[in-house]
């Protein structure tokens, strides 16, 4: 069985209770240095909202006219990387993704640290071995 990270940052997450909020939908497909978002329903977003994607991408919203985002990229460090039509962004996530991938990152290291890669982005247990 092989988990990758959003998987596994996907069950985290539901684990914590951080599922909870409001989600949307890019209907652009912004590049990496894209300053603007169009989005489903423009109606729930607000100047200071943050916007986060699948990836740990964030971006920090400035203005919304209609269903149109104008943001500010690489919010808290994240970084600036292109998105497709249809990418869910999540508004204000009380924990952002970036800081769960670390998380698990360092605890997957903490506990098996020949089974775990940093360059990886899936465990895959060897369920015949015995250890």
């Amino acid at each position: 069985m092989t988990i990758s990270r959003t998987l596994l940052t996907n069950r985290v997450e539901g684990l914590i209770g951080t599922l909870g909020g409001f989600y949307d939908a890019l209907t652009n497909s912004p590049t990496g240095s894209g300053t603007s978002y169009t989005v489903a329903d423009g109606t729930k977003w607000a100047r200071g909202d943050i916007a986060e994607t699948d990836d740990g991408d964030l971006a920090r919203v400035t203005l919304v006219a209609g269903n149109s985002l104008t943001v500010v990229r690489g919010f808290a460090g994240a970084a600036n990387v292109a998105h497709t039509t249809g990418d869910t962004l999540r508004k204000n996530p009380p924990v952002y993704r970036k800081d769960l991938f670390d998380a698990i990152q360092l605890t997957m290291q903490s506990l098996w640290p020949m089974a775990w890669k940093v360059s990886s982005t899936t465990v895959t247990p060897n369920l015949t071995k015995e250890w």
